[in-house]
Order: C-alpha cells, then structure tokens, then sequence
C-alpha cells in the first residue's frame, strides 16, 4: 500500500495505519514514485481528495488498473483525461456509501455489523478523531478548511 499526503504528519498517520510507504505529492512526481516502487505503476487508487494531484494520480495506474473516486475533500472536482482511461483500458469507479446504504440498507446493515465485530474482535483499529468541543466548532472548521487536521474531526457537545 501506498500512500500520498500533504504534509508529514498525514504521511506519518499513513504509515502507522499500514502503508509501507508514504509520497509527498508535493515535492515529489507521485506518478514516477508510484512506478517505481511499483515496477507498473498501482492496480487501485483509492481518492478522496480529488484536487491537483487527481490528473497524476490517475496516470500512476498501470494497465486495467481501477481509480476509485470517493470525494472531492481537496474542495475542487478533478477534470481527468479520459483518453489515458481508453489507451490503458484503466476504470474510474464512483464510491458513495451514503447512496449504497440507501439502496441496499440489509447490505449496510450487514457491513456495518461486519466492521463493529472487527473492531470489537481487534482486528481492526480505527483512529480515533480529533475532537473539538461544540462550542469551538468554528476553530474546528477553519483547521480543516486550512487543512491541518490528521482524519476526522468531531464535534462535542461537552
């Protein structure tokens, strides 16, 4: 797995959650770095940022590789050059889960089940979030407006 951030303590987040490696798509060619590590380039890309590096993270697919698009958190919708879908018979693959669970509410329910028993079991290991009292929401937002907050954020009513 891995994994491209903006700043050091996302890459640092990445790396204690799994990745075996983390890119600054920043500074460094994510494309290049990705074929590299890779040998062909990645056969999933899973992206909820969306924004400026969407272009290059969708040529760092090898051949019939799948780009899963899962939100636009970078605030911009990516325009993607779909012929380098066509020549690398590559797929762009639209996640939403809030749609899916409304569609399929028993396949929700069971999912759901699924991961709280990973959880409850330890196999699986959920960050917590970075918790914010309500009456700080407006701090809250501007950290991640700017960008600065490390996964979820929560608001408390205490």
């Amino acid at each position: 797995m891995i994994a491209a951030a903006s700043s050091q303590a996302k890459r640092a987040a990445a790396v204690d959650a799994g990745a075996q490696v983390a890119v600054d798509y920043q500074t460094e060619d994510l494309k290049a770095r990705v074929r590299e590590i890779t040998g062909a380039g990645a056969d999933l890309v899973i992206d909820p940022v969306g924004g400026e590096a969407a272009e290059t993270a969708l040529r760092s697919l090898r051949g019939f590789g799948r780009y899963l698009v899962v939100g636009f958190t970078g605030g911009t919708i990516p325009r993607l050059p779909l012929n380098r879908v066509l020549l690398e018979n590559r797929a762009i693959i639209g996640v939403d889960w809030g749609a899916w669970s409304r569609q399929d509410p028993a396949g929700n329910t069971e999912l759901l089940a699924r991961l709280l028993d990973a959880v409850a079991a330890g196999s699986l290991h959920p960050v917590a979030p970075v918790t914010y009292p309500l009456e700080r929401a407006a701090d809250a937002l501007n950290e991640q407006a700017g960008r600065r907050v490390t996964g979820k954020l929560a608001l408390s009513p205490r």
